[in-house]
């Protein structure tokens, strides 16, 4: 079984919902444990959390590449990451495993038209492409961006999915979703 490790992204700075998602609660749990729960299902072992209080980004207000960033320095070449948000509680370890079982042969995989979760093999040239991207005032620092610089694979969702990548940045999303402010 490949070893993998598990993050969580969970150091954005919640504008929209107007406090710390990672906090809030869902069926009597945080939105934290309840992500990390899933990455440990998965069979991710450690599971590393994004975010000021654990594993600070070093490049600040730069998005979530900037939490991949502080996670994979920590990591050896060659290591597996598998990367979630925190605000995202549909997502199940069987969807999760999915992506490990196709990470294999390839740089990084992906769900087709899901920025998250992502799957990847921690390089140099991801750790290049990290660097520079976050250092630069201009550089296009979305996720799909470095999917396609680094010729992740995307794969298709599992029929019947869509609910797993639903996110909530609001709290209009979050009371859908059964979650109480």
């Amino acid at each position: 079984m490949t070893k993998v490790t598990g993050l969580v992204l969970a150091g954005g700075k919640s504008l929209r919902m107007g406090q710390d998602k990672a906090t809030l609660m869902l069926d009597n749990e945080q939105l934290l444990d309840r992500a990390r729960l899933q990455l440990l299902q998965a069979g991710c072992d450690p599971v590393l959390i994004s975010g000021p209080n654990d594993l600070p980004d070093r490049f600040k207000s730069a998005g979530p590449l900037s939490g991949v960033d502080a996670a994979a320095k920590r990591l050896a070449n060659g290591a597996f990451l598998l990367v979630i948000p925190v605000d995202m509680p549909n997502i199940t370890a069987s969807l999760l495993q999915k992506l490990i079982g196709h990470v294999h042969g390839h740089n990084g995989v992906y769900f087709q038209g899901n920025p998250l979760p992502f799957c990847f093999r921690v390089s140099e040239s991801v750790q290049d492409y990290l660097q520079s991207t976050l250092q630069s005032e201009t550089a296009d620092r979305s996720i799909f961006a470095m999917f396609k610089a680094l010729k992740f694979m995307s794969i298709s969702p599992p029929e019947g999915s869509e609910a797993m990548f639903a996110n909530c940045n609001t709290p209009e999303q979050f009371e859908a979703m059964g979650g109480k402010l």
